[in-house]
């Protein structure tokens, strides 16, 4: 569940950044950037904020790992095995939400976006 509400907080952040970004997305594409650049950028900027988040999120559950240490049975607190597969799949997922963003922002007709206002 809280997976699932990482990605649509990540995918809204990045939407709505992409939407701020749209006239210099435009602007960038009208004087020669290829869509895969647009891509590429609005991938990059996704995977920094989720690896970010990832380093903060791993510092504060290994800190945090001697209050747990009660409720885990079987797993050791700091199991290298979880905590890799857990944040292997963090990066799907970050790199996923942010996918739908950035194709929108590579498809973007720069005519259209420079016209709009």
């Amino acid at each position: 569940m809280s997976l699932s509400i990482a990605s649509f907080g990540i995918y809204s952040v990045i939407a709505y950044a992409v939407a701020q970004r749209a006239k210099e997305m435009g602007i960038r594409m009208a004087l020669g950037a290829s869509p895969s650049d647009v891509l590429r950028e609005i991938l990059q900027a996704g995977a920094l904020l989720g690896l970010a988040g990832l380093g903060v999120g791993l510092a504060l559950s290994l800190v945090l790992t001697r209050f747990l240490t009660n409720l885990l049975f079987g797993v050791p607190p700091a199991d290298p095995v979880t905590l890799a597969s857990v944040s292997a799949l963090v990066v799907v997922v970050v790199i996923l939400a942010t996918l739908a963003p950035a194709a929108a922002a590579a498809r973007l007709d720069p005519a259209m976006t420079l016209r709009s206002e």
